[in-house]
């Protein structure tokens, strides 16, 4: 299915830790419902302004009876700013969903122990995966790595079986990596977002 694009409005636009912010916005198109892993290109400027591109950004959380879609993205250059001057009520441009993003259905159709692993911002796409993979029946087991402090972890609890974390500086969780509480053995399948240096050591 081609990506819509359709202009969204602003429900919330919370500070959630430093540099990190959570947009809430009303999707009004519903024949094109996200799924885990997939994103939309966000833009709250006017096509002659820079940045040139929209910005990508992973569908943190979706709501199909509410219609509501969530990002939760982290303020790293002028165009990722610009979003943060969205408030309640505005509207911006909103284009998606892109991607292939997690067949939830096939994965469960092979694997039914499964760990889901996660480095900072790219915790932010695994919220829907791990709530798609718990209502069709598997509870994951969630590893999660971050610079100094944890955040939005209380959002994972009702859909993952155990949640594991690690600090770099120690100050929250295990300090060292996330991968270092992995045991790939124990897992049939193991599911990452993140860092590509997180990621080749799951690997």
């Amino acid at each position: 299915m081609r990506a819509a694009c359709c202009e969204a409005t602003v429900l919330r636009h919370e500070v959630i830790a430093d540099d990190i912010r959570l947009l809430t916005a009303l999707w009004p198109d519903r024949e094109h419902a996200p799924h885990a892993g997939q994103f939309f290109t966000l833009r709250a400027w006017g096509a002659d302004e820079a940045p040139f591109l929209s910005r990508p950004i992973s569908v943190h959380k979706w709501d199909a009876e509410t219609q509501t879609v969530e990002f939760l993205y982290a303020v790293v250059g002028e165009g990722t700013r610009k979003l943060t001057a969205l408030k309640k009520g505005d509207s911006f441009q909103l284009t998606g969903p892109m991607g292939n993003g997690f067949d939830v259905a096939d994965i469960l159709s092979k694997y039914q122990k499964i760990a889901v692993v996660g480095g900072g911002i790219g915790t932010a796409p695994l919220l829907l995966l791990c709530k798609e993979l718990c209502r069709a029946g598997v509870r994951p087991d969630l590893f999660v790595g971050f610079r100094d402090t944890t955040y939005g972890m209380d959002r994972f609890v009702p859909w993952c079986r155990d949640i594991y974390a690690a600090t770099d500086s120690g100050k929250e969780g295990h300090h060292g990596l996330v991968t270092d509480l992995l045991d790939v053995s124990k897992y049939d399948i193991v599911l990452t977002c993140g860092p590509m240096v997180m990621m080749r050591g799951v690997a």
